[in-house]
């Protein structure tokens, strides 16, 4: 079975979500700019997430689906591209992907997850899958992004959640 219709599946078994997650964008001022010579920022957006329970934050760099599938690290992400590339509704130029850092605020360690991030900017859809083994759970969330205003430099661009946004994040 193609992975992401494991996701699928996974997905419509899960009638009530076990965990809230806040997932934040922010625009990169430095998109299209080069930090070495032929070398270019090419995340569109970055960004943060978080999950109740988890014991770290995740870190998210948006990128083209081409850009992306030349980030691969882990046999999984290759199974992933594989099957965004060669699925039914192939992926857009409106849609732009993310693999996932794990990021302890403590330690200030990063280091890769298995997951990835979809985000369809046409129309705010973003599917969230995270397998993370240190804090042994594995989750698939549905959600739908919306702008945010703009407020203070800390602000986010665009906010995705699960949950009621009266608990801080």
């Amino acid at each position: 079975m193609r992975h992401l219709q494991l996701l699928q599946l996974k997905e419509k078994q899960m009638q009530e979500q076990k965990q809230g997650i806040a997932v934040r964008l922010y625009d990169n001022d430095k998109y299209g700019t080069t930090y070495g010579k032929g070398i270019w920022h090419r995340a569109l957006f970055n960004g943060s997430m978080d999950v109740d329970g988890a014991s770290a934050a995740y870190l998210t760099d948006f990128l083209n689906v081409n850009d992306w599938g030349e980030l691969i690290k882990t046999p999984l992400q290759v199974e992933i591209v594989n099957n965004i590339l060669n699925d039914e509704q192939p992926p857009t130029k409106h849609q732009v992907f993310s693999w996932l850092q794990r990021y302890n605020r403590s330690t200030k360690m990063k280091g890769y997850v298995d997951g990835f991030v979809r985000y369809d900017m046409s129309n705010g859809e973003m599917l969230v899958y995270i397998k993370d083994d240190i804090d042994g759970y594995e989750e698939t969330w549905r959600l739908n992004a919306r702008p945010c205003r703009k407020g203070t430099t800390n602000s986010p661009s665009i906010l995705a959640t699960n949950k009621e946004l009266q608990k801080t994040w």
